[in-house]
């Protein structure tokens, strides 16, 4: 069995706890542990960036708790999604196409300007019973 160090933690594992880096065709040098504690500790600092640079709260109550806070599109942009990582890097980039909205506002505005679809509604009912 192959053993491999890796330089974050400094523990001798074998090489499948290591990515595969296909660019370098080689493995990483940090552990896969290591790795995605990285990752999330780094996602969890621009998110918080993000949302400072958006106010920090909500824009339709106020309330600041950031378990419920979302990003919301401004105009609505109907059938059109973005993974959370592109926009936390459009926020920091300066867009100006996002506000904070806590989860209960978000929804109240999608029905006020009927932001669902009527067949994507539909189903949302459909869901819920």
């Amino acid at each position: 069995m192959d053993a491999k160090i890796c330089y974050r933690c400094r523990e001798s594992k074998p090489t499948s706890e290591f990515y595969f880096n296909k660019t370098q065709n080689r493995r990483t040098t940090w552990c896969r542990d290591c790795f995605t504690s990285a990752s999330v500790a780094s996602r969890n600092i621009l998110l918080a960036r993000a949302r400072d640079i958006l106010g920090g709260r909500c824009q339709g109550c106020g309330i600041t708790d950031q378990r419920v806070l979302c990003f919301d599109h401004k105009d609505g942009r109907k059938g059109k999604r973005e993974s959370g990582d592109l926009i936390i890097r459009m926020v920091i980039g300066g867009s100006d196409e996002f506000q904070l909205l806590c989860h209960n506002c978000n929804h109240l505005k999608r029905l006020e300007r009927r932001e669902f679809a009527p067949r994507d509604l539909r189903e949302r009912v459909k869901e819920v019973r």
